[in-house]
């Protein structure tokens, strides 16, 4: 929309600005769209005293006036949590903890993290679809009955897998359901496939018949394309992918190529990665579960490789705020899978994945086609998990992006007892100091370092009165002869 500002002289600036519209809810279906009832329920049932709501950007508009159904309910306030401290997807146990909340509605898209402890009521608000026409594009796509499909739903449309399934298991045979995993309404397990052919990721489990191989299996996505199906493309990526999207009521087929291209665009990554001297751990989440195992694990691989870390929590990352560590040749971000994927052209150093930051340092794990965007999976005891392998001397390799070396693994004749984060390391004599690449170095050689106290290194001198005016000409300026 266009803004406009005018000064004294009548000169007026119009400038654009991008305003993301918010779109309220008609208030005779508010208690329908966000099942105030069963919100309702939930906090009776279990005897709640301080409930926060959590809504993305594009539904603020509606808060306020649910949560008032909800008050009026309940006999009882409930908070809005005003801004979420990472991504909309992921529940924020850190801004409701600020209140002391003892349990949380997320309303809207959910990537379905585990949470560590808050009880978490989830409300996807289920979108209209067009069932008659997803069963025929489906049977559109798939001509052999005989074929083993997966069914996929977004979280908005899985309200409907019931009579999508009962519709089709009639005529084909080999039709797999997927459920959706919901934090805290099953056993909890973070193991992405679990036993032989069942399989459980971002959210989704589904089991495959025993005379099925999930290279033969063809998915269809039910729902708009988004980060959800980027992730699983991304783990499944020999497979077929088919989409139904309601919003627009059309089929699409994803083309390989598509995922192949993204795929390489990660690799490149990795071999930056390579060459870094400094990785910075951005702190992507606070409340997915694991959090600071995978912290601990990516530090000790960084320690492994021989490189230096430090650990970054700005929040929601952006251009901006990255740029204020230029000694970091290399960021690596653990968050949610719907979080963890950034596009590394917008920013000044790139952004990996824990994933592709162990492709990068740790040699015992290849680059084999397996991907994965959920940090979970690389913990011990997870299917990703590969054990850190501790090089005893420096191995060189040419970069294949730089064409020049780098090294590998510890200096074996540095101690390995080290475990401070100074990068003081055991020096040649001849060695130019001016080789360091220390956060440290980069601060002293900055001519603004923050604010600085510097008691008593500051004269006292009387107050002065200093310029006054109009920026186009200060009382005290000379006059410039403009002729």
């Amino acid at each position: 929309m266009a803004v406009s500002f005018s000064s004294n002289d009548s000169n007026v600036i119009e400038r654009s600005i991008d305003v993301r519209e918010v779109i309220s809810t008609p208030a005779d279906r508010l208690y329908e769209v966000y099942d105030i009832q069963r919100c309702v329920q939930w906090i009776l049932k279990n005897l709640y005293q301080k409930v926060t709501l959590q809504f993305p950007d594009e539904l603020l508009g509606d808060a306020a006036s649910v949560a008032l159904l909800i008050e009026k309910e309940v006999k009882t306030k409930v908070y809005i949590l005003g801004d979420t401290s990472y991504g909309s997807c992921c529940v924020d146990e850190v801004a409701a903890s600020h209140i002391e909340a003892d349990a949380l509605i997320h309303f809207h898209h959910s990537c379905l993290s585990p949470v560590t402890s808050l009880p978490v009521l989830y409300i996807f608000i289920n979108k209209r679809i067009d069932v008659t026409h997803c069963v025929q594009v489906f049977r559109s796509f798939f001509t052999d009955t005989s074929q083993p499909v997966i069914l996929i739903y977004s979280v908005h449309y899985y309200h409907v897998q019931d009579e999508v399934k009962r519709l089709l298991s009639k005529d084909y045979s080999n039709l797999i359901s997927s459920t959706l995993c919901i934090p805290g309404c099953e056993e909890a397990s973070d193991t992405d496939r679990v036993s032989g052919g069942s399989y459980r990721v971002f959210g989704r489990s589904f089991s495959l018949p025993d005379t099925s191989q999930l290279e033969d299996c063809s998915f269809f996505f039910v729902g708009s394309p988004d980060k959800t199906l980027t992730n699983l493309r991304l783990r499944f990526n020999t497979s077929s992918f088919y989409v139904f999207d309601p919003a627009i009521n059309t089929g699409m087929k994803q083309e390989p190529s598509d995922i192949h291209k993204i795929l390489k665009q990660r690799y490149y990554l990795t071999e930056r990665a390579k060459s870094a001297e400094i990785v910075g751990i951005l702190v992507g989440t606070l409340g997915v579960s694991g959090y600071l195992l995978i912290l601990e694990q990516l530090k000790r691989l960084v320690k492994q490789a021989g490189k230096r870390s430090y650990t970054i929590a700005v929040g929601k990352p952006n251009v901006a705020k990255l740029a204020n560590f230029p000694e970091v040749d290399v960021f690596v971000v653990f968050a949610c899978p719907e979080c963890s994927l950034f596009d590394s052209k917008e920013y000044y150093k790139p952004i990996l994945t824990p994933f592709e930051l162990e492709v990068a340092f740790n040699g015992a794990r290849d680059w084999n086609g397996a991907y994965t965007t959920d940090f979970r999976q690389l913990l011990p005891g997870q299917p990703f998990h590969v054990e850190i392998e501790s090089p005893v001397d420096i191995e060189a390799d040419v970069s294949l992006v730089t064409g020049m070396v780098h090294r590998l693994g510890n200096d074996s004749r540095t101690s390995g007892d080290d475990t401070s984060n100074s990068g003081l390391v055991k020096r040649d004599p001849m060695t130019v100091a001016t080789n360091d690449t220390s956060a440290a170095s980069f601060l002293v050689n900055r001519s603004w370092r923050g604010l600085e106290q510097r008691l008593g290194e500051t004269p006292v001198v009387d107050a002065a009165e200093g310029t006054y005016g109009t920026a186009m000409g200060y009382t005290n300026e000379p006059e410039v002869d403009n002729r």
